[in-house]
């Protein structure tokens, strides 16, 4: 059962401390009407920026040994405070479910962990959403890319990929993980249309949310819909993003400054297939070229075809 610690004595806190969630209860109440928006968030909470997507495995395996015993234990408490040491928008939600009590959850992350599936299949990125609430969910929700003004430029995947959906932004395709693809591509092998926003850095903006509301006749028939956009009343949710990253100690994993030491005991199995559906779920997503054409050479990999974890990709 859930062991959420509660006060022994009633307390009642002042306003202005939590006149800041009452302000956001518009957001939350928006956010429930699509249940994949909250799945979207909840679960991006497991996601690492900077991480490429060949090395999930190790990533998730870490993690699960870690909380493992946490879950175990059912001290739901220390889970939730875990939770916001990371990132607080996912946190919070994670916190409301665990309030709920629904203990079930906890075997869901084991599995997902384990398998890299969502058994409530809501955990895809969505660009509107973290856009939205700026809770990031994938590799393309980072804040910078790189310029590439030279032509033997090392450009990397994850920053081709992105100029790729900036310049198909009608094209609604989307990574089924947030994971960032690996390595890097010299920038004469990249279609030349993108080489003038690879040389200008091109990024998206949040600008404001636009509500798509019917318009209803005298007697409440509907007619035609039209386009409503309230930037003044409803802005993004975290509308003070400098708060938001201010209180988010799980920044950006640098990999190549890190210095982490292991313990000798230290004993942590490692399964492949999270890495192996993550890689295969991105190099499918990045086998479409700036103008739509799909082939898995698209990601400019030498020999890709080649390699076991692509075996289901024949028909790309």
């Amino acid at each position: 059962m859930p062991r959420l610690t509660r006060p022994h004595k009633a307390q009642t806190a002042p306003l202005e401390h939590i006149q800041k969630y009452v302000d956001d209860l518009i957001y939350y109440m928006t956010l429930s009407i699509n249940p994949a928006s909250v799945g979207s968030v909840i679960w991006s909470i497991f996601w690492e920026p900077g991480l490429d997507c060949n090395l999930v495995s190790v990533w998730f395996s870490s993690l699960l040994e870690v909380i493992r015993h946490i879950i175990e234990a059912g001290d739901l408490e220390v889970f939730a405070k875990v939770f916001m040491a990371r990132q607080q928008l996912p946190a919070l939600l994670w916190y409301g479910i665990f309030t709920l009590g629904d203990i079930e959850v906890l075997n869901k992350i084991i599995y997902y962990l384990e398998s890299h599936e969502d058994p409530t299949g809501c955990s895809s990125p969505d660009i509107d959403v973290a856009a939205w609430t700026a809770s990031k969910q994938s590799f393309l929700d980072e804040d910078e890319v790189g310029i590439y003004e030279k032509e033997d430029s090392q450009v990397p995947r994850s920053d081709l990929l992105c100029h790729r959906f900036n310049f198909r932004l009608g094209d609604y395709d989307a990574p089924r993980y947030g994971w960032q693809p690996m390595g890097q591509v010299i920038k004469t092998e990249i279609e030349p249309e993108l080489w003038p926003w690879l040389e200008a850095g091109c990024l998206r903006k949040y600008q404001h949310w636009i509500w798509w509301l019917p318009e209803k006749d005298v007697k409440g028939a509907l007619i035609i819909p039209k386009i409503v956009a309230r930037p003044d009343t409803l802005r993004v949710f975290r509308r003070d993003e400098v708060k938001y990253i201010q209180n988010t100690i799980g920044q950006q994993l640098e990999v190549e400054k890190a210095v982490i030491t292991v313990p000798d005991d230290l004993s942590c199995e490692v399964r492949l297939e999270p890495s192996r559906k993550a890689t295969f779920q991105i190099i499918s997503y990045g086998s479409k070229d700036a103008a739509g054409d799909r082939s898995l050479e698209a990601m400019v990999i030498p020999n890709i075809r080649e390699h076991t974890w692509m075996a289901d990709s024949r028909g790309i």
